[in-house]
């Protein structure tokens, strides 16, 4: 990254030299031959600065998929402190509900022999010990995801600054050619100089769009019949398929592989067949957090969040038939459905089949 900035300057500051340079040595009353020997060194150093930029292109996609792989590794970094804080949670919890009969003192001293005793002293040393690893696991987990979202803040601010430096460097190419053309008596090479680099601004241009742009997959088969929406009633999609912002964090973006559907309120919300195929899979996560698997003419429909369940695996399900209820999300308590729609390994975009 540093080399790409250093070359970043170079671009802005060798075509400045060169325009003051070539001004000079032509001005409007001097020979032709000075002001094609003048376009000949231009068509040179832009030569030179295609070279460069195609070295940036290269740069810049590194820098594309490092922070890609970043954003993968906080993402997984917030699922992995998040499960580490519920299993800490859940064995505080089950141990204040047993407290009486683990505090160390009387536990010890209750014991039938010195033996027992032993085992009994052993015991709450290694519970002690696994406690105090997995405190460390978690402030661990902490830390490591916010080294990644400093890491990934650190690229943004790197990458605007490129970008920064590029239309700068753009700009002033432009101002060399009109000048130079101004000066010239062969108007059409100067004009073709002209040219070239406006496509060199144009690739560069275009490979920072794809190094910033947040891609969407629209998979959607034309052919395909229009799927049932997978709720009743009324509803909301408050989460949209594809890359977007973090809610809390400025520079981070989360991706969902499906759509979120919250449901009306006041009555049961259910969660219904997008069309006629087969149950395939049911995960139970806790007491209220079901998975159901639909496969349905080549596609795999993905059910999460249910609060109950009413099909069996392997079940055969016409368009339309209940599979359960919908539970209530943990911030608002509204009914929220995840549902993701698949062919094969392929993750498609529901709202194109609706």
């Amino acid at each position: 990254m540093r080399r790409c900035c250093k070359l970043l300057s170079l671009l802005v500051v060798l075509p400045a030299m060169m325009l003051v340079a070539v001004v000079k040595a032509a001005p409007g009353g001097e020979h032709r031959q000075n002001v094609q020997e003048s376009l000949s060194l231009l068509s040179q150093q832009i030569d030179a600065q295609r070279h460069r930029i195609v070295q940036l292109e290269a740069q810049l996609r590194a820098v594309g998929n490092e922070r890609r792989a970043l954003e993968r590794r906080v993402t997984q970094l917030s699922w992995e402190h998040e499960r580490l804080c519920m299993q800490y949670t859940a064995v505080v919890r089950n141990v204040q509900l047993h407290r009486a009969a683990t505090e160390p003192l009387p536990f010890l001293l209750s014991a039938r022999s010195w033996r027992q005793m032993l085992t009994r002293a052993r015991f709450l040393n290694l519970l002690y010990d696994w406690r105090k690893n997995f405190e460390q696991r978690i402030k661990d987990s902490k830390i490591q995801r916010r080294k990644a979202s400093d890491r990934l803040q650190k690229i943004e601010s790197e990458c605007r600054t490129n970008m920064n430096l590029c239309r700068e460097s753009q700009r002033q190419l432009n101002v060399a050619v009109e000048r130079l053309s101004g000066l010239t008596e062969n108007r059409a090479f100067a004009d073709e100089k002209r040219h070239q680099v406006s496509a060199l601004a144009a690739r560069f241009s275009q490979a920072m769009q794809q190094l910033t742009a947040v891609p969407t997959i629209d998979r959607a088969s034309a052919s395909h019949s229009r799927l049932t929406f997978p709720v009743e009633g009324q509803y909301r999609i408050v989460g949209h398929y594809g890359r977007h912002r973090h809610p809390s964090l400025r520079y981070v973006t989360i991706e969902n592989n499906g759509i979120d559907i919250e449901c009306a309120t006041g009555g049961p919300a259910h969660a219904v067949a997008v069309a006629t195929g087969m149950v395939t899979a049911i995960y139970h996560h806790s007491d209220d957090d079901y998975v159901v698997m639909l496969r349905h003419d080549g596609y795999m429909s993905v059910y999460a969040g249910l609060k109950t369940v009413a099909v069996k695996q392997r079940q055969r399900v016409p368009a339309g038939e209940h599979l359960g209820s919908v539970g209530s999300d943990a911030v608002t308590g509204k009914p929220l459905l995840h549902y993701e729609l698949r062919r094969g390994h392929e993750k498609l975009n529901p709202t194109s089949f609706f």
